[in-house]
């Protein structure tokens, strides 16, 4: 199975650009990935995706970076049944 994150947001600082952010997704089998990160109207888009290799339940938790080191996370599951 394959799960696509897209994580989005906005930053006070008004010369933010795309490079200042970090996007990563922690799925829950050991692998961690690094999305990419866009400029999409007034705010940021974060995406990744990962495929699983075998059936269960996983803790996926996102991250957002900005270059002066704020984050923000939030945390879900996903369950493999195929």
């Amino acid at each position: 199975m394959t799960l696509a994150c897209r994580g989005e947001g906005g930053d006070a600082d008004p010369s933010g650009v795309a490079t200042d952010y970090t996007f990563t997704v922690n799925w829950g089998d050991g692998v961690v990935s690094t999305g990419a990160v866009a400029a999409a109207s007034g705010h940021f888009t974060g995406t990744a995706s990962h495929t699983y290799a075998t059936k269960n339940t996983y803790t996926v938790t996102v991250k957002a970076t900005d270059g002066g080191g704020s984050a923000a996370a939030a945390t879900g599951t996903a369950t493999v049944k195929k």
